[in-house]
């Protein structure tokens, strides 16, 4: 799709599992947010992380180095899908912001604990 742009991915071998929820709340957040850059920022580089945060949460953060977001007041559907994805898991959604010279957007998503999750 974008064979001019250099694609980076840093995820741990020792990350938390999540549930599905979260997993594919997380995945379509990568997908919508990679997609977004390549569609409106013309990148020549796309980072994607994911990392332990603070509170037992998984944190998932997309960077770029285009042209950077959209104007405050238009935010498409793609946006609103993940806050309102992020929010109902007790997640946050963090827009696209400029940081320096590169475009950042998160997902923080809190992981249940041992107690809460199903026996086999």
């Amino acid at each position: 799709m974008a064979p001019e742009v250099e694609f980076a991915l840093d995820a741990p071998q020792d990350l938390p599992a999540a549930d599905e929820a979260a997993r594919v709340a997380l995945f379509r957040f990568v997908r919508e947010s990679v997609l977004n850059a390549l569609r409106h920022a013309r990148p020549t580089r796309v980072g994607v992380a994911l990392a332990t945060a603070p509170g037992a949460a998984l944190l998932a953060r997309v960077e770029d180095d285009g042209a950077g977001p959209r104007p405050a007041g238009r935010k498409g559907l793609g946006q609103t899908g993940m806050r309102d994805r992020a929010s109902a898991l007790g997640g946050d959604y963090t827009p696209p912001r400029r940081d320096g010279a590169m475009t950042v957007t998160e997902c923080r998503l809190t992981l249940a604990g041992p107690q809460d999750q199903e026996t086999d």
